[in-house]
């Protein structure tokens, strides 16, 4: 309980999720947070998906993505651009069957 992980790197640095079979459509659920200036992009299987950028406010911040059945190799990569302040959080990054109640992307 409590747990997370951190990136605070001055270089480009990628999370991969384990490799997920799923048969049907189903949520892709993570929360973020960034601490100063940076941007993650989401991929699935080298298909980009979307990125996210620093909000005004340091908080947590919830991103929900249905995702068709299949092989999914979803990974997460983090710049902070040429800044060497910034990291970026991930928390409780989950799979919900069935489609997202509240949607932010559909793929």
């Amino acid at each position: 309980a409590g747990q997370y992980i951190v990136s605070n790197s001055s270089e480009e640095s990628k999370l991969t999720v384990p490799e997920i079979t799923i048969k049907d459509t189903f949520c892709f659920n993570f929360h973020y947070m960034f601490y100063g200036n940076g941007t993650v992009s989401v991929y699935d299987n080298d298909t980009y998906l979307m990125s996210l950028s620093k909000f005004e406010y340091d908080m947590w911040r919830g991103v929900n993505i249905t995702l068709s059945g299949g092989i999914h190799n979803i990974h997460f990569a983090y710049s902070n651009g040429n800044s060497t302040s910034g990291a970026m959080a991930l928390d409780s990054v989950s799979i919900i069957p069935g489609r997202c109640l509240h949607k932010r992307k559909t793929v």
